[in-house]
């Protein structure tokens, strides 16, 4: 059986379709909780809650940390409301 050969073009549109772009005004995890003033288990526990609701949306941020390196980490942002719909 012969494999279908993609070409890297291919490969690299694939890729970069696929790619979210970072949302700085999203909030992570903790910055969410701090925010709420929530502890970790409730802030995990209303994400959760608020993922199966679908009124928030998973994306990524670039965050520094203490040693000064940057990091995408998930981030998550609400989903704006449609216009007409309840």
């Amino acid at each position: 059986m012969s494999a279908a050969i993609i070409d890297r073009d291919a490969w690299l549109a694939a890729i970069g379709e696929a790619v979210v772009p970072d949302d700085p005004n999203a909030l992570t995890s903790r910055e969410l909780g701090e925010m709420l003033g929530l502890e970790r288990t409730a802030t995990q526990r209303r994400i959760k809650e608020l993922l199966q609701a679908k009124k928030i949306e998973v994306v990524s941020k670039r965050v520094t940390g203490s040693s000064g390196a940057a990091a995408r980490v998930p981030a998550y942002r609400l989903i704006p409301k449609v216009k007409g719909k309840r």
